[in-house]
């Protein structure tokens, strides 16, 4: 056990050692701990008996803690300096049947930017106690209770991806939070920064104080399994499931309030020539079947299926469908003006528009063939070549250009399966000879 008796600083930033605590840690004071990219652990309760005063833990390495987090003032957990975007989480705790309480007494709660946080087998409770709460991607195996929280901020991100049980990565679009149980916020969070907006997932039926928020309705209850990785790492999951789309929130540009499903046809209706041109990019908007478009407008909000139910090696691109009503036009635009300036020339004069994927290949062909040479082949490397050899400025400047692309479509409001669609087919036909499109994807993205 340690106590505080004054305000205490440990700092092992210099060689980036990793600092643990074994024990419980109490008393009225401040600590600081700057391990930089050291792990950092509190093996026992924090504050349990005598509160502290505050707690900072600044690190780009990882958090693992105990069950319980307790001061009477702000609380910091993470460097906002983590790049890239993590694969797994980075603050954690991962006892059996341990349920985590966070209480700051009127303090705020501060999670540094892409920082991921994960209960492997347990509820998350927060007491803000009037406080501030800021938060990223976070996955709980129970339910995430936020209680007296003057306002919730999530941290949007961009797309990355999330490793897997078995090792492997799988692509998200963005900030996820997915719970086992409920998610139980005493105030809608809103969210801040670049990216897509969160999206929230669990399997309960139960009302969700999520907002104006995306809920996907998880197909399967949530294990300690699935959030434990090879070498007993935590995980964090991606939301996935059933959607579920808010018509105050879903439609956008809305003209005056009519009722009804007269109200709901008006208002998320896609330009066609835009449906058209999405389907260049793989993304296939669908129009509201007559039973939706009731239940749109007549509930709060109303439950879609996003749910492909074929093999995965018999599904095609256009099995994917999205309602309407998830793609913001003005987001849509910027998206297939993207796509257009980097597949296409002349694209605004229809009669000379003439596509550009022969010279892309060609170019990536080249660039390939020079890393093959100098033996990067693997994703990660092949970029990393591209980025240390001057003479390959136009192929690294055409990765940029498509994880941009990339990134413009994860703002839509895909789901994870439809956002890795679109872009495996649209790098299928630019791919070089020696790559997959999900090789030259890890490279687009840097992974």
């Amino acid at each position: 056990a340690t106590l505080l008796a004054a305000d205490s600083t440990i700092d092992t930033s210099a060689g980036g050692a990793d600092v643990a605590f074994g024990g419980t840690i109490d008393g009225a004071n401040d600590l600081v701990v700057n391990a930089g990219g050291g792990k950092v652990t509190l093996g026992g309760d924090i504050g349990q008996t005598t509160a502290l005063a505050s707690l900072d833990v600044n690190t780009t390495g990882d958090i693992e803690f105990a069950s319980s987090l307790t001061t009477t003032g702000d609380i910091g957990l993470g460097s906002d300096l983590i790049d890239p975007i993590p694969p797994q989480a980075t603050i954690y705790a991962r006892a059996d049947n341990d349920n985590v309480a966070i209480a700051t007494g009127g303090g705020d709660l501060t999670l540094g930017a892409l920082q991921k946080f994960t209960v492997v087998d347990g509820d998350l409770a927060i007491d803000a106690g009037g406080g501030n709460v800021t938060l990223g991607d976070v996955s709980v195996r129970g339910d995430f209770t936020i209680a007296n929280a003057a306002s919730i901020t999530l941290l949007r991100r961009p797309a990355g991806f999330v490793r897997q049980p078995d090792g492997s990565l799988a692509p998200d679009s963005g900030v996820d939070c997915v719970a086992g149980g409920t998610f139980n916020f005493n105030v809608a969070p809103t969210a801040t920064g670049v990216g897509a907006d969160p999206k929230f997932a669990s399997p309960s039926p139960a009302a969700q104080t999520i907002g104006t928020f995306l809920w996907l309705a998880y197909q399967d209850a949530i294990t300690k399994a699935m959030l434990t990785g090879p070498g007993n790492v935590a995980l964090d999951l991606r939301a996935e499931g059933l959607g579920t789309t808010n018509p105050a929130d879903a439609i956008a540009g809305a003209a005056p309030k009519l009722s009804g499903a007269e109200a709901v046809t008006q208002e998320v209706a896609l330009d066609p020539a835009l449906k058209e041109v999405l389907v260049q990019l793989f993304i296939y908007a669908r129009d509201l079947s007559p039973e939706e478009l009731v239940a749109l407008g007549t509930r709060p909000s109303a439950v879609f299926s996003d749910v492909v139910r074929k093999p995965p090696s018999e599904v095609e691109p256009h099995d994917y469908t999205v309602p309407a009503t998830r793609l913001p036009k003005a987001l849509v635009e910027k998206a297939v003006a993207t796509y257009a300036a980097i597949f296409w020339e002349n694209w605004e004069d229809k009669p000379r528009r003439k596509p550009r994927v022969r010279a892309l290949r060609g170019l990536l062909q080249r660039a390939y063939d020079a890393a093959k040479a100098a033996g990067k082949t693997a994703p990660r490397d092949f970029r990393k070549f591209l980025e240390e050899t001057p003479g390959q400025a136009k192929a690294l400047e055409l990765l940029n250009n498509l994880r941009g692309l990339f990134t413009q479509i994860s703002m839509l409001g895909l789901t994870d399966a439809q956002q890795a669609t679109s872009e495996r087919f649209l790098l299928r036909d630019i791919a070089p000879t020696g790559m997959t499109p999900d090789q030259l994807r890890q490279a687009v993205w840097g992974k």
